[in-house]
C-alpha cells in the first residue's frame, strides 16, 4: 500500500483499457530498436555536356532517414615526355605520354618541336601532335632552319579506358642528319565553379534545383521524394551518395 498522506492508492478502482492490435504495434514498435541500413554509391562525371540530362539516384522512400551528397573535382596528375631522333622517318615518335592509366576529363597541353643538325626545306612544319579525340592530329608550325619552337597550347579530353597514347611525332621523312626533338606535357584543366543540380526531375532538366559545388560541406537530404541530379556539362567531379534507411521492405 503507498499513502503520500492525503489518498491511499490502494482504494482506487482500477480503469479497464482496450487496446486495438494497431495500438499494440505502435507501442511495441517504439519501444523496439529499428535496425537501419546504409549504403553509399559513386557517380563520375565527366565533364560531358550530355551530363547535363537529369539522372535519378534516390526513389520515393519513406523508410528513408536521410541521405548525404559529397561533390568532389577530380584532379589528374601532370604528366611529361621528351625526346629526339636523327634522320626521322615518316610518322615517327618523337616524345610520347600514356595517358590510358590517366584521370578522365579535361587537359592542356603544351608542346615544343626542336631542330638541330642538317636542316633542309623538307624539315619546315613537319611536326605534328596526335592522341585521343586530337583526329588527324595538331599540326604544328616551325621554320626549315636549326631552333626551338614553342607551339600553341590546347586543351584535349582524356576518355575513360581510353587507350591512345599522346604523342609528338613527325608527319613526313626529316632530312639525313636533323635531329627532331619534341618535348610535350598535359596538365589537368581546373575549372573553377564546377557543381551538380540536385531536385525533382523538371527542376533539374530545365538547369534548376540545388546547386551543389565540388569541395562544399556535404549536402544532407531529409526528404522522402525522388530525387534527381545533373553534372553542369564541363566539369569532372565525383559525386557520393550515402543512404540511410530502415530496415525492411
Amino acid at each position: 500500500m503507498i499513502d503520500d498522506g492525503n489518498v491511499n492508492i490502494s482504494q482506487l478502482e482500477p480503469i479497464p483499457l482496450k487496446l486495438t492490435d494497431e495500438d499494440i504495434a505502435a507501442i511495441r514498435g517504439s519501444a523496439e530498436f529499428t535496425p537501419v541500413f546504409a549504403a553509399w554509391q559513386t557517380y563520375v562525371f565527366q565533364g560531358l555536356p550530355a551530363e547535363t540530362q537529369a539522372q535519378q539516384i534516390l526513389p520515393a522512400d519513406l523508410k528513408r532517414r536521410k541521405a548525404y551528397l559529397q561533390v568532389r573535382g577530380t584532379n589528374g596528375t601532370v604528366a611529361t615526355a621528351e625526346g629526339s631522333v636523327t634522320s626521322p622517318g615518316a610518322n615517327v615518335a618523337l616524345a610520347t605520354i600514356a595517358v590510358a592509366g590517366m584521370t578522365p576529363g579535361w587537359y592542356t597541353v603544351n608542346w615544343t618541336a626542336e631542330l638541330d643538325g642538317t636542316v633542309s626545306a623538307t624539315d619546315e612544319n613537319n611536326f605534328i601532335v596526335k592522341g585521343p579525340g586530337l583526329g588527324a592530329g595538331i599540326q604544328g608550325t616551325n621554320d626549315a632552319v636549326v631552333g626551338r619552337y614553342q607551339q600553341n597550347s590546347f586543351s584535349m579530353y582524356v576518355p575513360s579506358g581510353n587507350g591512345t597514347a599522346l604523342s609528338v611525332r613527325t608527319v613526313g621523312v626529316g632530312t639525313v642528319g636533323a635531329i627532331y626533338s619534341g618535348q610535350i606535357t598535359i596538365t589537368p584543366l581546373t575549372i573553377p565553379g564546377g557543381f551538380i543540380l540536385v531536385g525533382q526531375y523538371g527542376q533539374v532538366q530545365n538547369g534548376q534545383g540545388g546547386k551543389i559545388f565540388a569541395n562544399d560541406p556535404r549536402w544532407e537530404i531529409r526528404s522522402h521524394s525522388a530525387l534527381w541530379m545533373a553534372g553542369d556539362g564541363v566539369t569532372t567531379l565525383n559525386v557520393t551518395l550515402y543512404i540511410e534507411r530502415d530496415q525492411g521492405t
